[in-house]
């Protein structure tokens, strides 16, 4: 099958849903049908998120402070996958952001419709989510180093010093921390670290061994962690979630369909040679 007859065979589908004048008796109906309609077209060219649920039962909560506004944020993972979800913002609640893996693209979800949307480069760019590839940056400390209480544990301040300006990392020590939550929050803030790839100060970091930065300084920039935990309830139906994903048109749908049924074919006719 050619992939224009396909396309076209879509296209007289929709057109003849909404042509159509409906009798008194299949008003409701087909009024219900049509809108269906639409959006089975529009799925085809979206792509399931994966299969089954997909439960993250551990979170870190923190806060960002910049140019005195203020917001928390909370990331949910597994130690049983790799895929991460997370908001900016735990005040909107409606949509959330999502990685299948640490090197997959991003995506935005919105669970009340079911449907989400893969980032293009250029967007995942311009909203600091690219991990540009930048030199190393060491903090150091020393015996004399400002402490500061963050959650109730010794913070001891690590610097660095990069164009005269001062950043400041904020480090429990191992000892501060039992052993599940140490291994939690190197997930968590090794994530989160590497994602603000427009703070190299914070995404180039170098994290010495033993060391948990809960907290870091710079100018009017103020990030903390607030709190993290491993019974949560954060559960994604993935079969259900479908994905737009950018270049994924009708046409391209109707070239796999195409390059699938000529693959069956062959299959088909190898059978029968072997019978």
């Amino acid at each position: 099958m050619r992939i224009t007859t396909l396309v076209f065979l879509i296209s007289i589908s929709a057109s003849q849903a909404f042509s159509q004048t409906p009798s008194d008796s299949s008003d409701t109906k087909t009024r219900k049908r049509i809108p269906n309609l639409s959006e089975e077209i529009a799925n085809l060219t979206r792509t399931a998120l994966g299969e089954g649920d997909l439960r993250l039962e551990l979170w870190m909560q923190y806060t960002v402070t910049e140019n005195r506004r203020s917001r928390s944020g909370r990331i949910f993972f597994s130690d049983k996958d790799s895929a991460f979800a997370w908001t900016d913002d735990v005040t909107r609640p409606n949509s959330f952001f999502f990685k299948k893996s640490p090197t997959s693209p991003v995506l935005t979800i919105i669970p009340l419709s079911n449907k989400g949307n893969q980032l293009t480069d250029q967007v995942m760019e311009a909203m600091g989510f690219t991990n540009h590839t930048t030199p190393s940056i060491e903090y150091t400390s020393n015996k004399d180093s400002e402490e500061t209480i963050i959650l109730g544990r010794d913070c001891k301040a690590s610097t660095y010093s990069g164009d005269n300006d001062n950043y400041i990392m904020w480090s429990a020590g191992k000892s501060d921390l039992q052993k599940r939550d140490r291994k939690l929050l190197e997930r968590g803030l090794e994530f989160w670290f590497r994602n603000q790839a427009s703070k190299p100060f914070i995404s180039s970091a170098i994290i010495n061994s033993g060391e948990f930065p809960l907290g870091y300084n710079f100018e009017s920039y103020e990030f903390r962690i607030l709190d993290w935990g491993f019974e949560g309830d954060f559960v994604l139906a993935l079969d259900k979630m479908m994905i737009n994903i950018p270049g994924r048109s009708l046409n391209q749908v109707a070239k796999e369909y195409s390059e699938k049924l000529e693959s069956e074919k062959l299959e088909e006719e190898k059978l029968e040679k072997e019978n």
